[in-house]
């Protein structure tokens, strides 16, 4: 339960009030709001958390940045807050983002189990390094005014833009196996660049193409990091009719 009258909507970095705090509840854990100034909080939970997170970030730096494991075995890992990200539960299984909105405890803080929290790398040994890229396409939309810009280029029909999303979902369906992964990424790919002028909506492309992939016999994780490559290329290169 939170000690403070409004949770976390009482966080501050003001130093003599948080010192009062510790004078009056020395015992208490210790909360952190999440989302700028804060940070933004990758929160593995326990050992299948972990295991998912490892197996989506594969190949991509993120250890050179805070972060500590939690009570149950999982981790939370700490990255320079990003205003684009909030809370979202579930974006890999036992997986969740903490941005702005949200909060966290940190060490050295006793769970109810007893467990303690403790850092693997703390923030006295390393600085709040930017969320990896991939993770960032994952959590976020296209910014509006990339939206903007790209949509200046050449504005798709409805139809056109329809008829685009059943062909590249036809294709991801009927690709063979060792095929399936690189025709994923090039649908992603082509039609990241419909969704950049505004003629398809982003969550359902990827809606689409996450639920396409899955029934094809592609994992989760693969998918999601597969559709996030092709979203972010697709995204920097218009389409041009």
């Amino acid at each position: 339960m939170p000690l403070t009258s409004h949770g976390l909507h009482d966080a501050t970095t003001d130093a003599d009030v948080i010192r009062q705090w510790w004078e009056e509840t020395p015992d208490a854990n210790v909360g952190i709001a999440t989302g700028p100034p804060g940070p933004t909080v990758v929160d593995c939970d326990g050992p299948i958390g972990r295991h998912e997170w490892l197996k989506f970030i594969d190949g991509i730096g993120w250890e050179d940045t805070p972060w500590c494991c939690t009570t149950n075995g999982g981790w939370h890992i700490y990255f320079a807050g990003d205003d684009a990200i909030r809370n979202k539960a579930g974006w890999l299984r036992k997986v969740d983002a903490r941005g702005l909105g949200g909060y966290c405890v940190a060490p050295p803080s006793v769970g109810a189990s007893g467990g303690a929290y403790w850092w693997v790398a703390g923030p006295d040994e390393r600085t709040l390094a930017p969320i990896p890229g991939i993770v960032h396409d994952v959590l976020t939309p296209v910014l509006a005014s990339t939206v903007r810009s790209l949509r200046s280029v050449r504005s798709v029909g409805d139809g056109y833009a329809r008829a685009a999303l059943a062909g590249e979902l036809s294709k991801v369906r009927a690709a063979p196996i060792g095929k399936r992964n690189h025709t994923l990424c090039a649908a992603a790919f082509s039609l990241a660049q419909l969704v950049a002028t505004g003629a398809l909506d982003r969550e359902h492309v990827i809606s689409h193409l996450f639920n396409t992939a899955c029934a094809s016999g592609l994992s989760e994780v693969e998918t999601l990091r597969t559709i996030a490559s092709g979203m972010r290329a697709g995204t920097e290169k218009p389409r041009h009719r």
